[in-house]
């Protein structure tokens, strides 16, 4: 084949096509934006979001980023004030 397989996304090429290298990896909804990672994306975003109402179309990407030089328990704390 060529391309993705069953890809559905309203355009072939842009922001707003779902893609990844691998399956989708876990989703939630909140109201009627719905959430998805593909984990490891190769230097692409992991992180998307898409409108429940036009789900071809994804509407946000983004990457995680974690400062490892802070441990877990002074971040929660930070976080807590």
């Amino acid at each position: 084949w060529e391309g993705a397989v069953g890809n559905t996304s309203t355009y072939n090429s842009g922001k707003t096509v779902h893609f990844g290298m691998f399956p989708i990896r876990d989703m939630a909804f909140a109201g009627n934006t719905g959430f998805y990672t593909t984990a490891s994306n190769e230097g692409h975003y992991n992180f998307r979001s898409f409108n429940a109402l036009a789900p071809q179309q994804v509407t946000d990407s983004w990457t995680w980023v974690v400062d490892t030089r802070t441990p877990l328990n002074e971040v929660i704390k930070l976080r807590a004030y």
